[in-house]
């Protein structure tokens, strides 16, 4: 059976000459729904997750939000891990701030091991460049005199344990929380970060459901 989200008659008729039964299936999920949700969670809340399997429409979302907000005069940093893979600068090379700001940031971002200061970002682990990706995105979004800035972390804390997941996520919430107009909306598939969300007060979750094929 094959299955479609969006097949013309004329499709179906010529499938139907090669014995290829099909069906139509429902739209992904109609993403203003999430945007409007998201929009108005982060008037609350500093922090907003959308979760949901793959296909639920959560990347779709975030870059409808960013979209919406960048209307808005709003500043959008989205958080790529996968860019600093080939980076040969050091973590603090990258935050470039002050010793006393900048090795905060990287301790509630999880990166306070002191030999990682000297480790080229690209030598650095899948999960260790993703923190440092969001500890880039906070430093440039909490100078001084910063207006309203949406973070966008898509497949927020791939490739981190439970352990690190949870203390980034309370790291972002409670940065975004003492800096006036900073928000992160973030996506993500997996449960367990999902759930560690749910159990923080600074954040939002907000749940797509799948999409499913018509009877």
């Amino acid at each position: 059976m094959i299955r479609t989200r969006a097949i013309s008659e004329r499709t179906l008729r010529a499938l139907a000459v090669f014995g290829l039964p099909a069906r139509r299936c429902r739209r992904t999920p109609d993403v203003r729904f999430a945007v409007r949700r998201t929009a108005a969670a982060l008037t609350s809340a500093p922090c907003v997750l959308l979760t949901g399997p793959s296909g639920a429409g959560k990347s779709t979302a975030l870059s409808a939000l960013a979209r919406l907000e960048s209307a808005r005069d709003t500043r959008t940093i989205r958080i790529r891990p996968d860019a600093l893979a080939r980076d040969e600068r050091t973590p603090p090379e990258i935050i470039r701030r002050a010793v006393g700001p900048m090795l905060t940031l990287l301790s509630r971002c999880g990166l306070s091991d002191a030999t990682l200061l000297a480790t080229p970002a690209r030598n650095l682990s899948e999960g260790q460049r993703w923190r440092l990706a969001l500890c880039a995105a906070l430093s440039r979004a909490a100078r001084p005199g910063a207006t309203r800035t949406l973070i966008i972390a898509d497949e927020l804390c791939a490739g981190l344990d439970e352990l690190t997941a949870l203390g980034v996520l309370a790291g972002a919430a409670s940065i975004c929380s003492r800096t006036p107009g900073l928000v992160l909306a973030g996506a993500t598939a997996r449960d367990d970060v999902a759930a560690m969300a749910r159990g923080q007060a600074r954040w939002r979750v907000i749940d797509l459901p799948t999409q499913e094929p018509r009877p």
